[in-house]
């Protein structure tokens, strides 16, 4: 039975150029063409496939070389293909062309047994009925070869960068004795309790020399190499500058304990003012919301038990006239606002409404006896003496509005017509002429100089700054376009 792979000769290229020459057809679009098979070792075989070639057929073909351990063990691969290919594809499936390149890796047999099939205890974590034994009781063995005593994790530390340089400072420390902060701490109070025993200047006394061992002991030391923190150089600094037999460091702890406690006393005290100034600010702002004069035509009542949601802050109000007996909530939530008290007046007394208005339009207090008819303690006869009333208000309003505007008219006719365009074309030209800033107009001093020059009984209107900005640049503009039209006359050929 031939097989359907054929054996490459010596040379692949020389089998396909002499098919080629003697067929007419061209190598690369010939049936056959050649690939290339690299095995474990560094030989590399050449095959002559068809596309209907398989690679089942290319192990066969290698067992007829020579290589049946790659006929028979192994997985065949395709060069950029990582997974293994299958006995049943052929080279049109795995779209091989010509020179492509195969690999073979062989499996290795036979070899020395593992340490699990020679002790037995390949499944050492399982009973025999299949069940998972416990962690304690899984035995893992060890190897025959191997030292009766496993090596566990080494007890050698690391060693640091700066090992050497500790271990000289830690024998140093053994060499001196205790450390160094607290011998100079004693020394330090030793020194201080001398200092108040005994005159200065005086070396008999048995504390001045354990002061001085201390010293020449923190001197000893600072030759060394160990480190001295700040804390205990500040803590040093005050037996070294300051003299023996005075007394600084004492008067300095009840100087701080009298700072401490003014210091704590006006802390106290602090809350207290802010609490009364807040309350002052609280009793000043409450007067204001009765200002509106819709309060002297309601009384303030309590909260109806058929209110079931009463939120706290809230107030309750009952108007003094008419035949209406609903009483009106004035919520905190709504920030105290009038607007239903005002449209209960102007549904169910109207009259009252009327004389609400004219006491809301002047800018002065009503007076006591118009107080006394919002509140109803001063009642009319009829409908038409309280008509007659109002009419005698609103004429008084209206003739010091009319004297006002006479007033005004008079002054305005003697400083003569105010014209609001020249005024802003003034203005304008000033900014650009002393090249000042947009914002200029705006400033808190130049609007009340010019308030100050501003005779008139109506108040100035300054422009803003985006105003001005809108003026000059639109002034630029027709400058622009004048001169344009300048030179066109100008220059005309």
């Amino acid at each position: 039975m031939p097989w359907p792979v054929e054996l490459a000769m010596p040379s692949s290229f020389e089998y396909m150029y002499i098919q080629a020459h003697e067929t007419g057809i061209p190598w690369h679009n010939s049936s056959k063409f050649s690939i290339f098979i690299n095995l474990a070792s560094i030989n590399t075989i050449s095959l002559v496939v068809t596309p209907e070639t398989t690679v089942h057929d290319i192990r066969e073909a290698l067992g007829h070389r020579g290589h049946s351990r790659c006929q028979e063990h192994g997985n065949v691969y395709l060069l950029g293909v990582r997974q293994p290919l299958q006995s049943s594809s052929t080279m049109k499936q795995l779209k091989v062309q010509a020179l492509s390149h195969f690999i073979i890796a062989p499996r290795i047999l036979g070899g020395v047994p593992s340490l699990a099939e020679t002790n037995g205890w390949e499944q050492c974590a399982e009973n025999p009925d299949g069940s998972l034994k416990d962690a304690a009781d899984i035995d893992f063995g060890t190897d025959p070869g191997a030292n009766d005593n496993p090596a566990g994790p080494s007890t050698r530390q690391p060693r640091g960068k700066d090992k050497r340089m500790h271990e000289a400072i830690l024998m140093e420390q053994e060499t001196e004795g205790s450390p160094k902060p607290r011998k100079r701490k004693s020394g330090r109070r030793q020194g201080t309790k001398s200092n108040g025993k005994q005159k200065a200047g005086t070396v008999s006394d048995p504390d001045d020399h354990v002061y001085l061992e201390s010293e020449t002991e923190t001197e000893i030391d600072s030759d060394g190499n160990a480190e001295i923190t700040l804390e205990e150089l500040a803590d040093g600094l005050p037996s070294r500058t300051i003299p023996e037999g005075t007394a600084r460091g004492r008067k300095k702890h009840p100087k701080r304990k009298k700072q401490r406690t003014n210091n704590e006393e006006p802390s106290s005290a602090i809350p207290e003012v802010v609490a009364s100034s807040s309350s002052k600010e609280i009793s000043q702002k409450s007067p204001k919301k009765q200002r509106n004069p819709i309060w002297h035509f309601f009384q303030q009542v309590p909260a109806p038990s058929s209110r079931v949601i009463q939120e706290e802050g809230d107030k309750h109000y009952r108007c003094g006239h008419g035949e209406s007996t609903k009483v009106l909530r004035v919520s905190k939530a709504m920030k105290y606002s009038t607007n239903g008290l005002t449209t209960h007046l102007k549904d169910f007394v109207p009259d009252m409404y009327r004389f609400w208005s004219i006491l809301y339009s002047r800018k002065s207090a009503p007076s006591a006896e118009e107080i006394e008819v919002a509140e109803g303690r001063k009642v009319f006869s009829d409908r038409p003496e309280l008509l007659k009333y109002l009419d005698s208000i609103t004429s008084s309003v209206e003739r010091q509005q009319t004297l006002q505007e006479a007033f005004r008219h008079a002054a305005d006719s003697k400083l003569g017509n105010w014209d609001q365009a020249k005024f802003e074309k003034l203005l304008i030209e000033w900014l650009v002429s002393c090249d000042q800033p947009f914002q200029e107009v705006e400033r808190a001093e130049f609007r009340a100089l010019l308030d100050y020059v501003h005779y008139r009984s109506t108040p100035l209107n300054i422009p803003s700054a985006d105003t001005v900005h809108r003026r000059i640049m639109k002034k630029g503009q027709d400058m622009e376009k004048e001169l344009l039209e300048f030179f066109k006359v100008r220059f005309r050929p």
